[in-house]
């Protein structure tokens, strides 16, 4: 699937936001996420746990406690 259809998809006028969300350069909200999950039909508690672990690198690269990692 395109940027482009997942932007139509979500009700997007542009698939901007997409390409913003797969470079990191921003987070999708809970509302975008929940979609996203349904559309790709992904598991919930699996999204849920690769969040968690994302948030808690951050922190801890944020206060000195190892680099962060990009999501693969």
């Amino acid at each position: 699937m395109t940027q482009g259809e997942v932007a139509y998809r979500l009700g997007l006028s542009s698939p901007q936001y997409i390409s913003n969300i797969e470079r990191n350069l921003c987070k999708p909200s809970l509302e975008t996420v929940n979609q996203l999950i349904g559309m790709y039909k992904l598991d919930k508690k699996h999204v849920i746990d690769l969040l968690i672990t994302d948030y808690k690198n951050n922190v801890l690269a944020s206060l000195g406690g190892k680099k962060k990692k990009k999501n693969a």
